[in-house]
């Protein structure tokens, strides 16, 4: 074996059929602390040592994210990437109890020995949305196996699971009209389409919903959802109380405003009272950019 500087860069030449050695899989070495050294004896008086390198079997470690939505954006897609560092790590990805295909694992050795393993998989924006569970396992043979799971809800911020609630009675014009009355309950907030609406009269939920139209997109980032309700004239005159209520599907807890017909000269709201003298019904205008 010869050794050639060039341009203080080393190079090593290997005859065919060098002699090339790794150290013994034993438990022995299998220490969080150790470390490895390579000599080469050559003859009886030259002898060459490698540096030191070591920490191969300190305990697995892996990060598992989803890729930012701008990177997939367009395709239907949620792509979700997971990375491993060990001594030999592979992974594996399962979507409840099945194991799913990955894309090929890109692999690299790190200066301290140590190998970083990252793969991700592709999932339909269908499966993402469903809250369905994804989990990476990596795995070593030397080291003890890790896990991480993920799913939309994991990832999802508390302060994305609230929404501005605003609601608004009928106009004296709607008001002289019979059989029903509008209520309109309008969202301000970000990512409307995960969150679902539902309504109440004096507490029980309506059987049927309001008109849901589209959101409505605007140019600081977010988006304005008006949903009309329409309560029969009845309950109106009788002082019922109307509730909207909104849950983000990530949300253990729903958020509730209420609105009824004026009564001993005001209007009742769950932000407050508004108009003494009732003499029209007040409305609540959020203004959001075009």
């Amino acid at each position: 074996m010869g050794l050639i500087s060039l341009r203080n860069s080393m190079w090593i030449c290997l005859p065919p059929k060098a002699p090339i050695r790794s150290p013994d899989g034993s438990k022995s070495h299998w220490k969080t602390d150790n470390t490895f050294t390579c000599k080469v004896n050559q003859g009886f008086s030259n002898s060459w040592v490698s540096n030191s390198i070591g920490k191969f079997f300190g305990e697995l470690s892996m990060e598992l994210l989803p890729v930012p939505s701008e990177e997939s954006s367009g395709s239907g897609t949620q792509k979700l990437m997971c990375s491993g560092w060990g001594f030999n790590p592979q992974i594996k990805w399962l979507s409840g109890s099945k194991q799913r295909d990955a894309a090929a694992n890109d692999i690299k050795m790190g200066e301290d020995g140590r190998v970083a393993v990252t793969s991700h998989i592709t999932v339909t924006q269908q499966e993402w949305n469903q809250e369905r569970v994804f989990t990476c396992e990596v795995i070593d043979k030397y080291l003890q196996k890790v896990r991480k799971s993920i799913n939309i809800c994991a990832v999802t911020p508390i302060s994305s699971q609230k929404v501005g609630v605003y609601l608004q009675g009928p106009t004296l014009q709607e008001l002289r009209t019979d059989g029903t009355v509008p209520v309109t309950c309008l969202l301000v907030g970000l990512s409307l389409g995960d969150f679902s609406v539902s309504w109440k009269v004096d507490g029980v939920v309506a059987s049927q919903g309001g008109v849901t139209p589209t959101p409505k997109d605007h140019s600081n980032g977010t988006q304005t959802e008006q949903i009309m309700f329409n309560v029969s004239a009845r309950d109106w005159h009788a002082h019922k109380r109307v509730s909207c209520e909104v849950k983000q599907r990530c949300s253990s807890q729903a958020q509730e405003e209420h609105i009824t017909k004026c009564r001993g000269g005001q209007i009742q709201h769950s932000f407050g009272t508004h108009n003494p003298e009732c003499r029209f019904l007040i409305h609540t205008y959020i203004f959001v950019p075009i």
